[in-house]
């Protein structure tokens, strides 16, 4: 095994050339967590506004079955 201490190109030794490289990994680990945060966030919001858009045909549904029903053209629900 090499003494980092020992080796250097330029300034700089194997240790930090190492530990720069482990310090990119995390930062590009960190990069795409927030980008899939992002994205997860995106997909969440449109399934949120399906689900209240499909809640919103389900109540105009019921109001229009209540109507049949009832035989009353101006049945609102709450």
């Amino acid at each position: 095994m090499l003494d980092v201490n020992v080796k250097r190109i330029g300034p700089c030794t194997w240790a930090d050339i190492s530990r720069a490289n482990i310090i990119g990994k995390f930062i590009k680990a960190k990069r795409k967590a927030e980008s899939t945060v992002a994205i997860a966030s995106k997909i969440w919001t449109r399934v949120q506004k399906d689900n209240a858009k499909n809640a919103i045909k389900k109540l105009e549904r019921t109001e229009l079955i209540l109507n049949g029903a009832f035989g009353v053209s101006d049945v609102v629900l709450p």
